[in-house]
């Protein structure tokens, strides 16, 4: 799968028109819209995605990252699973 990112200002129409490389295949492809405007009132922080989730006392705590491209920090890494 390969992922091609435009930004675009959306008109009042709110209508887009994209041009994509011509590297990137002809066929079915998914267009996925992020918008910085928030849609709803924010949680409270209880009932935030990953607080939806226990902790596995196996795995430990549940860590979500904001940029999962970037390295984990060594603080985030299980005591015994440290460098």
């Amino acid at each position: 799968m390969q992922a091609h990112r435009v930004r675009v200002t959306i008109p009042e129409d709110h209508k887009v028109t994209i041009d994509v490389p011509a590297e990137v295949p002809t066929g079915d492809a998914e267009v996925i819209v992020l918008s910085s405007a928030s849609v709803g009132p924010p949680q409270p922080a209880d009932t935030t995605f990953a607080a939806r989730f226990r902790p596995n006392p196996a795995l430990g705590p549940i860590i979500f990252h904001e940029d999962p491209t970037l390295p984990v920090s060594e603080e985030d890494w299980p005591s015994d699973l440290r460098p």
